[in-house]
């Protein structure tokens, strides 16, 4: 019985239904999702080819796979967050405080040993450093594959562009071409996704909100022909503090920043991590999170996230000022009220992630 609705409307009613659930999907998927981690006391990678797998176990398995080569070595130190996948070109990058950057070529088919003619290392030029900077953290565009490294110097901050990374030649020095916003500081997170990018700094030039200047923690929307003041948020309201780490779920638009809290001197009611929605940026500086994530009290060391990109994951790493250690944090479909799960994961001597990377791709 239709109760009198046409047979054509029902078909169409059901086309929609099925399509409105389609729609919701990609953001709840977890399956065939990889998981990568730098090992800083050994110099290796650590791969879990099923991230969910490894959420559910009971005991933590051992990695599916353990890579390793001797040029790994030049990884001298990972910079926070300095680790990023390339998911469509199939090629992973680790950079070094330094600005060393090691690209790892068809890391999906990597097994034990890499093979050293899918390895190669440049360096960002040495003599175009910001006063004593430290580089940290990095992300790859998967559609531009043009990269973007973090640079935190002692008065400014900017992000150094390597277009064309996945071409980059064995040795070869990486001549400036930056993006810097004026004044800002305390840059340290950097994310990137079809031409739009999003970046963090603890501080900058002071920004008019009604009839009270406002300075401290900003988050930027932009492109890589620059940053506009308009496209930021900044004020109370928003929540920021200082050392924010950017992860982006592109699923859903949301652009998700950890909080050191420990080091931020933040309240013990300060969420550490908060979600915004991609499209509020232009609707006026001081805008609230659309929702926040985790536990004030223990989890107040966050220093790297990373999302699975179109697969609902989200991982932190915590370290203590600028030592980490062999905890990681995960979020299975990240949203209002989702709980964590925190696992360590085992090695002798104990093993130290400074930086780690999502496949959304993986299979």
């Amino acid at each position: 019985m239709n109760l009198g609705i046409p047979h054509r409307i029902l078909t169409l009613i059901s086309i929609c239904f099925i399509g409105c659930i389609r729609e919701e999907i990609p953001s709840a998927q977890t399956r065939q999702t990889s998981l990568y981690l730098f090992d800083s006391t050994s110099n290796q990678i650590l791969a879990y080819n099923d991230l969910d797998s490894l959420y559910n176990a009971s005991i933590i398995p051992i990695a599916t796979k353990i890579l390793s080569n001797s040029n790994l070595s030049q990884v001298t130190n990972l910079a926070w967050g300095g680790m990023t996948l390339d998911t469509q070109a199939d090629q992973l990058y680790l950079i070094s405080e330094s600005g060393t950057i090691t690209r790892i070529n068809r890391i999906r088919e990597q097994t034990g040993l890499i093979n050293s003619t899918d390895l190669t290392i440049f360096t960002l030029d040495s003599g175009q450093r910001l006063f004593n900077s430290k580089f940290s953290q990095a992300s790859i565009d998967p559609v531009t594959h043009t990269l973007y490294v973090a640079e935190n110097g002692e008065n400014l901050c900017r992000i150094w562009v390597i277009p064309n990374a996945g071409t980059r030649l064995q040795n070869e020095t990486i001549t400036l071409n930056a993006l810097q916003v004026s004044n800002d500081s305390g840059g340290r997170s950097i994310v990137a996704n079809n031409g739009t990018i999003y970046a963090y700094a603890d501080g900058g030039s002071s920004v008019l909100i009604g009839t009270d200047l406002v300075i401290g923690p900003r988050l930027r929307k932009g492109s890589s022909s620059g940053f506009q003041n308009v496209n930021q948020l900044i004020g109370s309201s928003t929540q920021l503090g200082t050392y924010g780490s950017l992860a982006l779920d592109t699923a859903n638009n949301i652009i998700f920043v950890g909080l050191h809290l420990q080091d931020g001197n933040r309240s013990i009611n300060q969420s550490p991590v908060l979600a915004f929605d991609s499209g509020i940026f232009g609707l006026g500086y001081n805008q609230p999170p659309k929702f926040t994530l985790g536990d004030s009290s223990l989890q107040r060391q966050l220093r790297v996230l990373a999302h699975g990109g179109n697969k609902a994951w989200l991982i932190a790493l915590v370290g203590s000022g600028s030592i980490g250690n062999n905890t990681i944090t995960i979020w299975m479909a990240p949203q209002s009220g989702s709980v964590h799960k925190t696992l360590v994961i085992p090695g002798t001597p104990s093993r130290i992630f400074k930086g780690l990377a999502l496949d959304g791709n993986a299979n």
